[in-house]
């Protein structure tokens, strides 16, 4: 479906995240995760307050990785950062609708020919198939042990309101149709 992905092969703490605070922590970066982020004041002559619930901290540069939401609260609390058209821009992003990830450990593992990755189209909810022990370290690693396999099924823009229960039970029902193999499986995980 024209799509492109740059996947690890190990979870994303141990292939990506773990490694990149370390490393940045070894350059005298402060990360901080879980801190709410009140208010951010430019300093004259350079550098930043930011404000948290703990503390007010003095930095050269700050990176906020915020969803939509928390940037716009954000930026909306801190009246000199930035110029009048990055404000604006901040002020209308939107964010997505919610989407459901649903990761299955099953007993037995899905026919040898399915593909590690799986768009869908016309499956209700079912918006792709993952199989991670195709290309995932942890879950093969997990697979070969169990005779199992690990499968993600994702639902993209799910209604705000929809019931999780309802819109993942659906999305297992649309895989038993895609894979039919797997409504023979037991769910040892989810």
């Amino acid at each position: 479906e024209g799509l492109l992905f740059d996947v690890p092969a190990e979870p994303f703490p141990t292939a990506l995240w773990d490694p990149l605070r370390g490393y940045l922590e070894s350059h005298g970066v402060s990360v901080r995760t879980s801190t709410p982020v009140r208010q951010v004041r430019p300093q004259p002559g350079g550098g930043l307050n930011v404000t948290t619930d703990q503390d007010t901290a003095r930095c050269d540069a700050l990176v906020l990785a915020l969803d939509g939401a928390g940037l716009r609260q954000v930026v909306a609390a801190s009246p000199e950062l930035g110029d009048a058209d990055w404000r604006a821009r901040i002020d209308r992003l939107r964010t997505a609708p919610p989407f459901l990830v649903s990761r299955l450990w099953l007993d037995r593992p899905v026919a040898p020919g399915r593909p590690g990755f799986l768009g869908t189209s016309g499956y209700g909810p079912l918006d792709n198939v993952s199989v991670l022990d195709r290309w995932e370290g942890e879950a093969a690693r997990w697979a070969r042990r169990t005779g199992g396999s690990v499968l993600e099924l994702h639902a993209y823009a799910v209604s705000p309101d929809a019931d999780r229960g309802t819109v993942q039970a659906e999305a297992v029902r649309q895989l038993h149709r895609v894979y039919p193999e797997t409504s023979r499986a037991r769910v040892v995980d989810e």
